[in-house]
């Protein structure tokens, strides 16, 4: 009757996931990837008027003209509306593009977002890892890099820079050279970049699409601007290489929910405003990183300072047991949810992804719970 296939098999449960439903009333969540802020309130009057019919495929022109102006004023590209496709999420922008291209190995970071290695295994393909190690501060080794593509022989590869789930950063510097490799042995880049606009203390951020038209780009606004919930993504890229993205976007999704689209038409149109709302919510969650990595610095759980993204990952590896049994410990005892860092590949293992997307009473009373954990231990 129903027997899944190999593929499906092959799939894990995602440990965030599996995390979503736990817990109760008192139950301090620290493992969600979602902006505790919703968006600013044209962009809700906007979604509000819009309406619930079918869209474009492709989604609305009017959406994928201003993504393609917000490009040339942040990052210098000149684009058009036929280098952006509208997804139904970032998750379902970098699915379509497996469904379009991947077929043999795909080079992914280890440790990496969770989706990577499933979606590779669902379209057939196999998983190549990039180590990003803690003693490089969750940055790729370009010499490693190279050596692992001489004797593997990848397709493809995925960046993703600010990292999920350490943070990090890789610098504009070693992207150019790992862009100028790829060119010359003909491996195609998908740059995963739904955390562009959370990078701190005045790092710039280098859009992969800068420096190499060998590229396709992953965003997501859903994050910068508060609408987590509302699924929508796109995808930059050379038009005819485009068309191919929506080859597979079409049957996968059908068009990318309209509501939301109206809404960061309007957050895009009004983009020095939207840029001052990003700026004031990028400086609160740099303050809410600086308090979290000290915290866990002083309770004894070794932290980095992250670059981007809104999360720490702390090395909870003197306390011998695995970052699985540390994150269920935590909940059962503290009431506190943190994510598994060995979910998101072998190197993560030893660590737990806690994300400070949340307001500084819940940091102070999850950390304090924590705390109390690890002083039995």
């Amino acid at each position: 009757m129903f027997e899944p296939n190999k593929k499906v098999q092959s799939v894990d449960e995602s440990p965030i996931r599996r995390l979503f439903a736990k817990g109760g009333p008192n139950t301090v969540d620290l493992s969600i990837g979602q902006t505790d802020y919703g968006p600013p309130e044209f962009v809700h009057k906007a979604i509000d008027k819009a309406h619930y019919r079918y869209g474009p495929t492709e989604g609305l022109k009017k959406l994928r003209e201003e993504i393609a102006l917000r490009y040339g004023d942040l990052y210098g590209l000149k684009i058009n509306s036929d280098n952006v496709l509208i997804t139904g999420s970032g998750t379902e922008a970098l699915f379509s593009i497996a469904s379009s291209f991947f077929g043999g190995k795909v080079l992914i970071p280890n440790p990496g977002f969770v989706m990577y290695p499933s979606q590779i295994r669902l379209v057939g393909s196999e998983v190549v890892w990039l180590p990003h190690r803690k003693e490089n501060n969750f940055k790729i080794d370009v010499d490693e890099l190279v050596k692992i593509c001489e004797k593997e022989n990848p397709s493809y590869m995925i960046l993703n820079f600010p990292s999920n789930p350490t943070g990090s950063i890789q610098n504009r510097k070693s992207l150019q050279e790992i862009a100028d490799f790829c060119q010359k042995k003909g491996i195609g880049i998908i740059s995963d970049e739904v955390y562009d606009l959370f990078t701190y203390d005045d790092r710039d951020h280098a859009c992969m699409s800068q420096l190499t038209e060998n590229a396709l780009v992953v965003n997501s606004l859903s994050k910068s601007i508060g609408l987590c919930g509302s699924r929508l993504g796109f995808v930059i890229g050379k038009e005819e290489v485009i068309k191919n993205v929506k080859k597979a976007h079409q049957p996968i999704m059908a068009c990318a929910p309209i509501k939301p689209q109206y809404g960061v038409i309007a957050a895009l149109e009004n983009w020095d405003e939207t840029k001052k709302f990003l700026k004031g919510k990028r400086e609160l969650y740099q303050k809410r990183r600086d308090f979290m990595v000290k915290i866990l610095n002083m309770i004894g759980l070794k932290c980095h300072k992250p670059e981007g993204a809104f999360y720490t990952f702390p090395d909870i590896g003197k306390f011998g047991m695995s970052s699985s049994e540390f994150s269920k410990l935590i909940l059962e005892k503290a009431d506190v949810k943190v994510v598994d860092g060995g979910g998101f590949g072998s190197l993560g293992e030893g660590h737990v992804r806690i994300s400070y997307a949340t307001s500084e009473e819940n940091i102070k009373e999850g950390l304090e719970r924590i705390k109390k954990v690890i002083e039995t231990i």
